[in-house]
């Protein structure tokens, strides 16, 4: 691995507001930052406290050429560490790190632990095993199990990708009735989901920590979800920092049971019928609320920044409670148009207070807000994000169809039964990348 005098850190996923807020942690401290996305059209790019600047192919369309660009990148110039904060970058990252920490560092816990964050299959085993609150889950290994597992459930139920975000591919099932059909839209885009009982809607919290190499605690950190989009089961789009040392109890006991090290962010919601905190997941990465942490007193970007590099850190457990920090573009904001209560809500939408902070906006750095209007016309303009969508809605419709003519063969259907002499071929990607995942199941 190659180093230099100079303070350095390679943050990837430009275009999240997480790694603007790292960028505006590190920068602020002197170290130099270097920005990667796959389009120009990004936040942090725009930030005065972004030093250097590259654009890497697709991690989604070109994973390998993605892994790439980075390794050539980081040979021609060395950067002390590593820190991607999206699921598709972190997983291409993760599958060729070998090679990427001969370059630099990655601050994450080895491979096989991680998965256990990353996999939310393989984190409510850990918390079933721990006797940790959490939903009970039942976990299908294949199509037949389904209906058998569904029994021992209590209706309603979720049906949860084990490796999506942000509330993608969640489906809800009323009754026992519905429940093969809609698992089976699910796992035609993210195959074998878990199935959870539901519970009711209750008050949210997260807790953040980092971890030294031996698992003991660095920092931590807890705040509660006040609004999200989509209203349920969405992102949170405004947080207020709050005392909960049951919650980071709790949180601590499940990182060092796995033998964590690094930054991870736990879930919970209150259980209204007994009033228990149920673990949801754990993130092993930063989280989209990650501004609010800063801005109580808790500098995780640069604490995860001097930990990784091997310098000592003083542990901070300690923060201003009764901050808030919101996502106002776009996603407060679409809050606020979808809430029927939206001129009733406590925090008030038009409340802009001296505690309350932005993923955004920072009067000392305003460049960001040009990248995210230009990162708007990115999205609405391109056709491969419009063409994965459509891909993953007619993959789904035609499983639809094969299972509605013959119900009692649905487990025995393979994916060249979805091959029709209609069927475009420009879908061919996608069911190889299903192909994929059915063999490395088999």
């Amino acid at each position: 691995m190659q180093s230099s005098s100079a303070k350095t850190v390679f943050l990837p996923d430009a275009i999240s507001p997480r790694t603007l807020s790292a960028c505006r942690s590190l920068g602020k401290k002197g170290i130099s930052v270097t920005c990667a996305d796959e389009s120009p059209f990004n936040l942090a790019f725009f930030s005065r406290y972004c030093q250097e600047r590259t654009i890497y192919p697709s991690p989604l369309r070109d994973p390998q050429r993605f892994a790439e660009h980075l390794l050539d990148y980081l040979a021609d110039h060395p950067q002390d560490c590593m820190i991607p904060v999206k699921e598709e970058s972190l997983d291409v990252i993760m599958l060729y790190r070998e090679e990427f920490e001969q370059l630099t560092r990655l601050p994450f816990p080895p491979t096989s632990i991680f998965q256990i964050c990353r996999d939310k299959n393989k984190t409510m085993a850990l918390a079933k095993r721990l006797g940790i609150p959490h939903p009970k889950t039942v976990m299908p290994n294949c199509l037949e199990q389904v209906n058998e597992l569904g029994k021992s459930l209590t209706f309603p139920v979720v049906i949860k990708p084990r490796l999506s975000c942000s509330g993608l591919g969640i489906s809800y099932v009323k009754d026992y009735a519905q429940l093969y059909d809609a698992y089976c839209n699910v796992h035609a885009q993210y195959p074998f989901p878990m199935i959870q009982e539901e519970i009711p809607a209750g008050e949210k919290y997260d807790v953040a920590c980092l971890l030294d190499e031996n698992s003991r605690p660095l920092a931590t950190f807890a705040q509660k979800e006040i609004r999200s989009f989509p209203l349920q089961d969405g992102a949170s789009t405004l947080q207020e920092s709050v005392w909960r040392p049951d919650l980071v109890d709790l949180t601590l006991q499940f990182l060092q049971e796995a033998g964590w090290s690094g930054i991870a962010e736990a879930e919970f919601m209150i259980d209204p019928r007994d009033g228990r905190p149920k673990l949801l997941e754990v993130n092993p990465r930063f989280w989209g609320s990650l501004q609010l942490a800063i801005q109580s007193g808790v500098d995780f970007p640069y604490l995860l920044y001097e930990w990784s590099c091997g310098r000592p850190v003083e542990p901070v457990h300690e923060y201003k409670v009764g901050q808030f920090c919101r996502q106002l573009l776009p996603y407060d904001l679409l809050h606020f148009v979808a809430n029927p209560e939206r001129f009733h809500m406590e925090p008030s939408f038009f409340n802009f207070g001296r505690n309350q902070g932005h993923n955004l906006f920072a009067l000392n750095d305003l460049g960001p807000i040009a990248g995210f209007f230009l990162s708007c016309g990115r999205y609405l303009f391109d056709p491969d994000k419009w063409l994965h969508l459509a891909r993953m809605e007619k993959l789904a419709d035609r499983i639809g169809e094969l299972l509605h003519r013959n119900p009692k063969a649905a487990s025995s259907i393979t994916l060249d039964d979805l091959i029709e002499s209609d069927f475009d071929e420009t879908f061919q990607p996608v069911l190889d990348e299903l192909k994929e995942v059915q063999a490395q199941a088999d």
